[in-house]
Protein backbone atom coordinates (compact mmCIF):
# COMPACT_ATOMS: atom_id res chain seq x y z
CA UNK A 1 0.00 0.00 0.00
CA UNK A 2 1.32 3.36 -1.07
CA UNK A 3 0.03 6.60 0.61
CA UNK A 4 1.61 9.96 -0.60
CA UNK A 5 3.80 8.23 -2.10
CA UNK A 6 5.13 7.09 0.79
CA UNK A 7 5.35 2.96 1.37
CA UNK A 8 3.94 1.52 4.60
CA UNK A 9 7.37 0.29 5.60
CA UNK A 10 8.58 4.11 5.45
CA UNK A 11 5.60 5.50 7.15
CA UNK A 12 6.32 3.26 9.85
CA UNK A 13 9.82 3.73 9.71
CA UNK A 14 9.65 7.29 10.21
CA UNK A 15 7.09 7.06 13.20
CA UNK A 16 9.86 4.94 14.57
CA UNK A 17 12.14 7.48 14.02
CA UNK A 18 10.39 10.11 15.63
CA UNK A 19 8.42 7.89 17.92
CA UNK A 20 9.22 10.03 21.29
CA UNK A 21 8.33 13.52 19.43
CA UNK A 22 4.76 11.85 17.93
CA UNK A 23 4.15 10.45 21.54
CA UNK A 24 5.24 13.94 23.23
CA UNK A 25 2.77 15.47 20.33
CA UNK A 26 5.21 18.00 20.01
CA UNK A 27 5.13 16.81 16.40
CA UNK A 28 2.51 15.62 13.85
CA UNK A 29 3.23 13.15 11.85
CA UNK A 30 2.17 15.38 8.69
CA UNK A 31 5.34 16.71 9.83
CA UNK A 32 7.43 13.77 9.16
CA UNK A 33 6.36 13.97 4.90
CA UNK A 34 9.67 16.04 4.07
CA UNK A 35 12.33 14.92 1.92
CA UNK A 36 15.13 14.52 4.55
CA UNK A 37 12.88 12.02 6.19
CA UNK A 38 12.31 10.28 3.21
CA UNK A 39 15.81 9.58 2.53
CA UNK A 40 16.65 8.40 6.13
CA UNK A 41 13.82 5.57 5.77
CA UNK A 42 13.67 4.61 2.02
CA UNK A 43 12.78 1.32 2.12
CA UNK A 44 14.71 -1.19 -0.48
CA UNK A 45 14.79 -4.67 -1.81
CA UNK A 46 17.62 -6.90 -1.04
CA UNK A 47 19.87 -6.47 -3.96
CA UNK A 48 21.28 -9.42 -5.80
CA UNK A 49 23.77 -11.45 -5.38
CA UNK A 50 26.51 -9.44 -7.36
CA UNK A 51 24.87 -6.26 -5.73
CA UNK A 52 25.35 -7.78 -2.31
CA UNK A 53 29.18 -8.35 -2.88
CA UNK A 54 29.73 -5.13 -4.34
CA UNK A 55 28.92 -3.26 -1.18
CA UNK A 56 30.80 -5.41 0.75
CA UNK A 57 33.42 -4.31 -0.88
CA UNK A 58 32.12 -0.81 -0.78
CA UNK A 59 32.08 -1.53 2.98
CA UNK A 60 35.95 -3.16 3.21
CA UNK A 61 37.30 -0.17 1.44
CA UNK A 62 35.45 2.59 3.53
CA UNK A 63 32.78 3.69 0.74
CA UNK A 64 29.65 2.25 2.56
CA UNK A 65 30.02 2.88 5.95
CA UNK A 66 27.36 3.18 8.42
CA UNK A 67 28.75 6.35 10.18
CA UNK A 68 29.08 7.97 6.15
CA UNK A 69 25.80 7.41 5.12
CA UNK A 70 23.03 5.83 7.28
CA UNK A 71 23.99 7.99 10.29
CA UNK A 72 24.09 11.25 8.48
CA UNK A 73 21.08 10.67 6.55
CA UNK A 74 19.37 10.07 9.88
CA UNK A 75 20.52 13.34 12.10
CA UNK A 76 19.82 15.16 9.01
CA UNK A 77 16.13 13.78 8.88
CA UNK A 78 15.26 14.77 12.32
CA UNK A 79 17.41 17.88 12.13
CA UNK A 80 14.68 19.04 9.23
CA UNK A 81 11.81 18.11 11.55
CA UNK A 82 13.06 19.49 14.65
CA UNK A 83 15.55 22.42 13.78
CA UNK A 84 17.96 23.76 16.82
CA UNK A 85 16.42 21.13 19.03
CA UNK A 86 17.60 18.31 17.63
CA UNK A 87 21.17 19.20 17.40
CA UNK A 88 22.20 18.55 21.31
CA UNK A 89 20.44 15.00 22.01
CA UNK A 90 22.46 12.42 22.53
CA UNK A 91 22.27 8.93 20.42
CA UNK A 92 20.14 6.27 21.54
CA UNK A 93 22.15 3.33 21.58
CA UNK A 94 20.37 0.16 21.80
CA UNK A 95 23.20 -2.49 23.07
CA UNK A 96 23.25 -5.75 22.93
CA UNK A 97 24.98 -8.92 24.15
CA UNK A 98 25.33 -12.45 24.82
CA UNK A 99 24.30 -14.79 23.48
CA UNK A 100 24.09 -16.61 26.86
CA UNK A 101 24.89 -18.84 27.91
CA UNK A 102 28.74 -18.22 26.52
CA UNK A 103 28.57 -14.64 27.73
CA UNK A 104 30.00 -14.41 31.19
CA UNK A 105 27.28 -14.82 33.91
CA UNK A 106 29.17 -12.51 36.46
CA UNK A 107 30.04 -9.75 34.20
CA UNK A 108 26.17 -9.68 32.74
CA UNK A 109 25.39 -9.28 36.47
CA UNK A 110 27.67 -6.51 37.05
CA UNK A 111 26.91 -4.79 34.03
CA UNK A 112 23.56 -4.31 35.03
CA UNK A 113 23.73 -3.70 38.36
CA UNK A 114 26.47 -0.51 37.21
CA UNK A 115 23.25 0.79 35.27
CA UNK A 116 23.74 -0.56 31.70
CA UNK A 117 20.60 -1.07 29.37
CA UNK A 118 21.16 -4.30 27.27
CA UNK A 119 19.38 -6.69 25.41
CA UNK A 120 20.42 -10.21 25.81
CA UNK A 121 20.77 -13.03 23.60
CA UNK A 122 19.98 -16.55 25.03
CA UNK A 123 20.72 -19.59 23.28
CA UNK A 124 17.76 -22.43 23.57
CA UNK A 125 19.42 -25.16 21.40
CA UNK A 126 19.87 -27.34 24.60
CA UNK A 127 17.80 -26.91 28.18
CA UNK A 128 19.38 -23.91 30.63
CA UNK A 129 20.58 -25.31 34.32
CA UNK A 130 19.22 -23.99 37.23
CA UNK A 131 22.16 -21.51 37.74
CA UNK A 132 21.33 -20.09 34.33
CA UNK A 133 17.55 -19.97 34.67
CA UNK A 134 18.58 -18.04 38.34
CA UNK A 135 20.78 -15.45 36.88
CA UNK A 136 18.17 -14.79 33.94
CA UNK A 137 15.36 -14.41 36.85
CA UNK A 138 18.03 -11.75 38.52
CA UNK A 139 18.91 -9.81 35.19
CA UNK A 140 14.90 -9.54 34.87
CA UNK A 141 14.92 -7.99 37.57
CA UNK A 142 17.72 -5.57 37.11
CA UNK A 143 15.65 -4.52 34.10
CA UNK A 144 17.56 -6.53 31.15
CA UNK A 145 15.28 -7.44 28.47
CA UNK A 146 15.90 -10.63 26.37
CA UNK A 147 15.77 -12.25 22.55
CA UNK A 148 16.14 -15.22 21.07
CA UNK A 149 19.64 -16.44 19.59
CA UNK A 150 18.60 -17.81 16.57
CA UNK A 151 19.65 -21.12 14.84
CA UNK A 152 21.69 -20.82 12.31
CA UNK A 153 21.47 -23.83 10.28
CA UNK A 154 17.66 -23.56 10.58
CA UNK A 155 17.67 -19.80 9.54
CA UNK A 156 20.20 -20.41 6.56
CA UNK A 157 17.56 -23.04 4.74
CA UNK A 158 14.68 -22.05 3.17
CA UNK A 159 12.01 -24.58 4.87
CA UNK A 160 9.38 -22.30 6.67
CA UNK A 161 8.19 -25.50 8.26
CA UNK A 162 11.65 -26.18 9.61
CA UNK A 163 12.17 -23.07 10.68
CA UNK A 164 9.08 -22.72 12.53
CA UNK A 165 9.64 -26.11 14.31
CA UNK A 166 13.06 -25.28 15.46
CA UNK A 167 11.89 -21.68 16.74
CA UNK A 168 9.24 -23.07 18.45
CA UNK A 169 10.90 -25.54 20.46
CA UNK A 170 13.83 -23.11 22.08
CA UNK A 171 10.76 -20.11 22.26
CA UNK A 172 9.04 -23.42 23.93
CA UNK A 173 12.34 -23.88 26.72
CA UNK A 174 12.55 -20.23 27.17
CA UNK A 175 8.52 -19.96 28.34
CA UNK A 176 8.85 -22.83 30.46
CA UNK A 177 11.98 -22.86 32.23
CA UNK A 178 12.49 -18.81 32.20
CA UNK A 179 8.90 -17.35 32.04
CA UNK A 180 10.93 -15.04 28.61
CA UNK A 181 8.52 -14.75 25.71
CA UNK A 182 11.22 -13.07 23.23
CA UNK A 183 9.71 -10.69 20.73
CA UNK A 184 13.16 -10.02 19.46
CA UNK A 185 15.44 -12.57 16.96
CA UNK A 186 19.11 -11.96 17.02
CA UNK A 187 19.37 -13.77 13.75
CA UNK A 188 22.38 -15.09 12.35
CA UNK A 189 24.34 -13.19 9.18
CA UNK A 190 23.59 -16.16 6.75
CA UNK A 191 19.96 -15.45 7.51
CA UNK A 192 17.81 -16.59 4.44
CA UNK A 193 15.79 -13.59 2.96
CA UNK A 194 13.63 -15.57 1.07
CA UNK A 195 12.59 -16.77 4.68
CA UNK A 196 11.21 -13.43 6.26
CA UNK A 197 7.72 -13.06 5.78
CA UNK A 198 7.17 -15.87 7.67
CA UNK A 199 9.69 -15.22 10.32
CA UNK A 200 8.20 -11.51 10.63
CA UNK A 201 5.18 -13.13 11.87
CA UNK A 202 6.83 -14.30 15.09
CA UNK A 203 8.37 -11.63 16.11
CA UNK A 204 8.84 -7.78 15.64
CA UNK A 205 12.50 -7.07 15.46
CA UNK A 206 15.12 -8.52 14.25
CA UNK A 207 19.05 -7.95 15.25
CA UNK A 208 21.91 -9.12 13.34
CA UNK A 209 25.79 -8.16 12.62
CA UNK A 210 27.33 -6.60 9.31
CA UNK A 211 28.32 -10.29 8.09
CA UNK A 212 24.55 -9.96 7.38
CA UNK A 213 25.17 -7.79 4.20
CA UNK A 214 26.21 -10.92 2.03
CA UNK A 215 22.78 -12.63 2.45
CA UNK A 216 20.41 -9.06 2.82
CA UNK A 217 22.20 -6.35 1.80
CA UNK A 218 23.24 -2.80 3.13
CA UNK A 219 19.93 -1.09 4.43
CA UNK A 220 19.23 1.61 6.92
CA UNK A 221 19.12 0.05 10.73
CA UNK A 222 16.57 0.13 12.27
CA UNK A 223 13.49 0.16 9.69
CA UNK A 224 10.84 -1.64 9.36
CA UNK A 225 10.52 -4.74 6.59
CA UNK A 226 6.95 -6.00 6.21
CA UNK A 227 5.71 -6.96 9.61
CA UNK A 228 9.10 -6.45 11.46
CA UNK A 229 11.70 -3.92 11.80
CA UNK A 230 15.26 -5.33 10.56
CA UNK A 231 18.23 -3.84 12.61
CA UNK A 232 21.76 -5.42 11.88
CA UNK A 233 24.30 -3.26 13.55
CA UNK A 234 27.92 -2.23 11.46
CA UNK A 235 31.00 -0.91 12.22
CA UNK A 236 32.03 0.69 14.40
CA UNK A 237 29.01 -0.07 16.60
CA UNK A 238 29.76 -3.86 16.34
CA UNK A 239 32.41 -5.67 18.43
CA UNK A 240 34.98 -4.57 21.40
CA UNK A 241 33.21 -2.52 23.82
CA UNK A 242 36.09 0.11 24.70
CA UNK A 243 36.24 1.03 20.70
CA UNK A 244 32.23 1.45 21.04
CA UNK A 245 32.38 3.55 23.42
CA UNK A 246 35.20 5.50 21.82
CA UNK A 247 33.14 5.82 18.34
CA UNK A 248 30.27 7.07 20.00
CA UNK A 249 32.01 9.86 22.20
CA UNK A 250 33.08 10.70 18.92
CA UNK A 251 30.17 11.49 17.24
CA UNK A 252 30.00 14.55 19.45
CA UNK A 253 25.99 15.68 18.97
CA UNK A 254 26.04 14.09 15.38
CA UNK A 255 23.79 11.23 16.02
CA UNK A 256 20.87 13.67 16.71
CA UNK A 257 18.83 11.29 18.74
CA UNK A 258 19.19 8.31 16.04
CA UNK A 259 18.46 4.73 17.47
CA UNK A 260 22.10 3.36 17.35
CA UNK A 261 22.23 -0.28 17.37
CA UNK A 262 25.48 -1.90 18.91
CA UNK A 263 26.96 -5.64 19.69
CA UNK A 264 29.29 -6.10 22.16
CA UNK A 265 31.18 -8.40 24.27
CA UNK A 266 29.62 -9.11 27.79
CA UNK A 267 33.32 -7.30 29.27
CA UNK A 268 33.75 -4.49 31.87
CA UNK A 269 34.37 -2.05 29.03
CA UNK A 270 30.74 -2.50 28.58
CA UNK A 271 29.57 -0.72 31.13
CA UNK A 272 31.28 2.87 29.66
CA UNK A 273 27.69 2.50 26.86
CA UNK A 274 25.86 3.09 30.15
CA UNK A 275 25.05 6.88 29.81
CA UNK A 276 24.03 6.32 25.90
CA UNK A 277 22.46 3.04 26.28
CA UNK A 278 18.40 3.40 25.35
CA UNK A 279 15.82 1.63 27.23
CA UNK A 280 14.98 -1.14 25.09
CA UNK A 281 11.39 -1.84 26.70
CA UNK A 282 11.04 1.77 25.32
CA UNK A 283 12.61 1.27 21.95
CA UNK A 284 9.88 -1.70 21.68
CA UNK A 285 6.92 0.43 22.76
CA UNK A 286 8.18 2.73 20.05
CA UNK A 287 7.96 -0.64 18.02
CA UNK A 288 4.89 -1.11 18.64
CA UNK A 289 3.25 2.23 18.31
CA UNK A 290 4.98 3.11 14.52
CA UNK A 291 3.34 0.06 13.29
CA UNK A 292 -0.24 1.88 13.21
Amino acid sequence: MVREGWSEDERRSRRLLFAAELEAGTVRESDLVRAPVRDAVLARRVPARLSRAYQRRLMRRGRLTYLGVTLPAVAAARRAVLGEAAAPEEPRLLVRLGPFPGADGAALRELADRGLRYLLAVDAARPLTDDEVELLADLRRAGVVFALEGPAEELAGRSADAIGEALAAREKRLTEQAAIRPDVLVAPDNLNFRVWKPLAERYSVFASGPGSVAHMGYHGTPLWRGEAVWMPSYEPFHGDAAQVADAVRALDGAAAGAWVPAAVDATPAAARLAPWAASWDEFLEAVRRSRG
